[in-house]
């Protein structure tokens, strides 16, 4: 059996989703930044906000994982579920 690491994978974590928060909050700020660019596909903004929101509580999990106060399956789990929530509902409300 592997031993698991919580700092790393804390960490691991941690930069996931501080890169999801970042990107979503990058697109919003060039949606009201620059409204006259004509864009092929337009996220909605709540949809943006709803994720950001997701990428801010995956850094809390990576921190908890990194203090040892999560295990760190749990963590991956619960992780990983907010990401699939999270490219669901874009995927679904952008395409259909």
């Amino acid at each position: 059996m592997i031993k698991s690491n919580h700092r790393t994978s804390g960490g691991l974590l941690i930069f996931l989703s501080s890169i999801w928060a970042f990107r979503n909050l990058s697109i919003t700020y060039d949606y009201r930044t620059h409204p006259d660019i004509l864009r092929l596909f337009r996220i909605p903004e709540w949809i943006l906000f709803v994720q950001a929101i997701i990428g801010l509580i995956g850094i809390g999990i990576g921190i908890f994982v990194a203090q040892k106060k999560m295990n760190v399956k749990s963590g991956y789990f619960i992780f990983g579920l907010a990401w699939l929530v999270g490219l669901g509902t874009e995927f679904f409300l952008v395409n259909f």
